[in-house]
């Protein structure tokens, strides 16, 4: 059975795909590996390497942060499919919000606890629903401890301005996070939020059978 590669979004864990199933395929999550004195986006993303068989097809599919990490990865190793949920393939796609941290860093004042908070209190604006909201909360407080200033850090400070072609975006049209308009995806989740991976996986898993089925 091939192996699709999988990265979460900050904050998030496996949990995140349990809705995520596509036959013929199987998902491996990576874990994340410590962000400690990793200077950039490209250098954590190689972090990754030792997790993925290089030595069979690589499917890569990230959402969020995760799909910036699989952006990065696959200008380092041979790649057959690189798909990305909900996010940007290089930082020309970056909204506002992540542009303006990187010269105003107000991400440094904020301690682990108050990221956790604050990632409870969006939850909505992200896109979870009520029956999603403790399982979102539980991934966010499983992190460790440091890892949202330094993820975010790496995030705002990405360089990446060109990657492969054949990077695939899948984007909600009701993302409020990361806006479609400047995303320009190969599909299209009409009313998708950001949190589209895990409460419209239907619709996701549809259009990922099709995607790799046309590929064999």
């Amino acid at each position: 059975m091939a192996i699709i590669y999988t990265i979460p979004g900050l904050g998030c864990t496996a949990e995140l795909f349990q809705n995520i199933k596509i036959n013929g395929y199987q998902l491996k999550v990576l874990t994340w590996p410590e962000t400690k004195n990793v200077k950039s986006l490209e250098e954590y993303a190689k972090l990754f390497l030792h997790q993925i068989n290089t030595n069979k097809p690589v499917i890569l599919m990230g959402v969020s942060f995760g799909g910036m990490l699989c952006s990065e990865l696959s200008n380092h190793i041979k790649t057959k499919e690189v798909i990305l949920i909900s996010t940007c393939k290089t930082k020309l796609q970056f909204p506002l919000l992540l542009k303006v941290l990187k010269y105003f860093p107000a991400y440094l004042l904020v301690n682990n606890f108050l990221y956790t908070r604050a990632g409870v209190l969006k939850r909505t604006l992200l896109g979870y629903n009520d029956y999603y909201s403790d399982l979102f909360h539980k991934m966010m407080c499983s992190m460790n401890k440091n890892y949202f200033k330094q993820c975010i850090h790496l995030i705002v400070n990405w360089t990446r301005i060109q990657t492969k072609e054949t990077v695939i975006q899948i984007h909600g049209s009701g993302d409020k996070l990361m806006a479609i308009k400047k995303i320009n995806p190969n599909y299209v989740i009409e009313g998708g939020s950001h949190a589209m991976i895990i409460t419209r996986a239907d619709e996701i898993n549809n259009i990922l059978s099709n995607i790799l089925n046309a590929r064999n």
